[in-house]
């Protein structure tokens, strides 16, 4: 036969996953560099003062694909900066992001409060799927787990210093039973039960649920465990609070 149906296939665009945050007198970093196919030879990261390529400056180089960093050289007080990445691949050609990450630079925030959201920095997975079919959710949507016991949602942070922190998770629940979890920092129990109670729909997130955890300084995995064999309620986000006034966890690369 004639050739027919013809279609066009295109690589999916690069991304960079960059994610910047205010940590130790500096500005902290992360990314994980998706959809690049060629071999990469050199990773850069640049910073500027304004939303363009023109005269901006070295930070780093040599970095991983997936990884963190720390800026902290010559940065100054509330001024805006921008970051961006050059990837060098082993033909020699060159990608180029635009300037991101956006943030005002202080030595010394307070920042008490971080939320996660799905597909997010530091939102790691959902034992399911996100989805965006029931309204009233924030951001792209909600974790919506498989209905079996044991699935769960993954987070992970870095936590500034031991201490006591408020967990507020915003759900909606529309079945009549208490699809609760358990919540596991770092693969060990750390609040045996949080209550998902029925909020009456699908598409009411509300009232949201509060627990106090005990963390310590560095990285936790956090994850929210179902314990019901209908899975957990929809989790539209989980808020991490310092409740000592200093400062929140920061979102980290997941692994």
């Amino acid at each position: 036969t004639d050739p027919e149906a013809e279609t066009q296939f295109s690589l999916p665009k690069p991304k960079t996953n960059l994610f910047s945050g205010l940590a130790n007198g500096g500005v902290s970093l992360s990314w994980e560099l998706e959809n690049f196919f060629d071999e990469i030879t050199n990773v850069e990261l640049y910073r500027n003062t304004s939303a363009t390529v023109d005269g901006r400056v070295l930070v780093a180089s040599d970095l991983a694909e997936k990884g963190s960093f720390s800026d902290t050289t010559d940065l100054v007080e509330d001024v805006n900066y921008w970051y961006m990445f050059k990837v060098t691949f082993a033909d020699g050609s060159v990608f180029e992001s635009t300037p991101e990450a956006e943030i005002t630079f202080e030595a010394a925030p307070v920042i008490t409060s971080i939320m996660l959201e799905e597909n997010m920095p530091g939102f790691c997975a959902v034992d399911g799927a996100v989805e965006s079919n029931n309204v009233g959710f924030t951001g792209e949507g909600f974790a919506n787990t498989d209905n079996e016991l044991g699935k769960g949602i993954y987070w992970k942070v870095n936590v500034p210093e031991d201490g006591t922190y408020k967990f507020t998770f915003v759900y909606a629940n529309g079945a009549a039973d208490n699809r609760w979890g358990r919540l596991d920092i770092n693969g060990s129990e750390a609040v045996a039960k949080v209550d998902l109670n029925t909020t009456g729909s699908w598409t009411t997130y509300e009232p949201p649920v509060e627990v106090l955890v005990t963390l310590s300084a560095g990285e936790a995995d956090i994850a929210l465990i179902a314990r019901t064999a209908g899975g957990l309620g929809n989790i539209d986000s989980l808020t991490i609070e310092s409740t000592s006034g200093g400062n929140a966890p920061t979102a980290v690369a997941c692994d």
